[in-house]
């Protein structure tokens, strides 16, 4: 039973693990950026730890979202 438990919860690690090594979205081809690419560069930035540069973009994301 014990076996059980911890297979399923390193199943449940590994998958978790996974997710979060996923690569930033692509960014579409046109001429402005859309909301979706200015949030895949923040999200690109803050896995470089470059948080502040990331906010920026997270907000600028926000903005573009709501036009």
């Amino acid at each position: 039973m014990r076996w059980l438990v911890l297979g399923l919860a390193w199943l449940a690690m590994a998958t978790v693990a996974h997710a979060v090594d996923d690569p930033p979205l692509r960014v579409p081809d046109g001429g402005a950026a859309s909301a979706q690419a200015r949030f895949s560069e923040g999200r690109a930035l803050a896995e470089r730890r470059d948080r502040p540069a990331a906010e920026r973009k997270y907000r600028d994301a926000a903005r573009a979202a709501r036009r």
